[in-house]
């Protein structure tokens, strides 16, 4: 299956983190979420962020227009879940090679 970034929707906002008094704070987060467009022409939304026990993490491409094109270069198994997890493998692959 092939896949297109159609779009790179963000949600910025301030966000209480942290688990405890100790490490709480206030930061701006984002909430990226990719939308992929599959060859059939569904659109699948993918969460590029994760909340995990008060702590946040989100994926950061410097150069989106470059990775929307080797997306596009890319073939997908159509059984492939299209999730946080195949994201961030994904963007792994793109940045430091396929081979790493």
């Amino acid at each position: 299956m092939k896949l297109k970034l159609v779009d790179v929707e963000t949600n910025p906002h301030e966000e209480e983190v942290g688990t405890c008094e100790f490490c709480m704070s206030v930061e701006m987060v984002n909430e990226p979420v990719f939308v992929f467009k599959k060859d059939i022409g569904e659109l699948v939304r993918v969460k590029a962020f994760i909340w995990s026990w008060g702590f946040y993490d989100e994926e950061n491409i410097e150069n989106i227009v470059d990775f929307a094109a080797y997306v596009n270069e890319q073939e997908f198994d159509e059984e492939q879940e299209l999730d946080y997890s195949w994201l961030t493998n994904l963007i792994y692959e793109y940045e430091y090679g396929k081979d790493c």
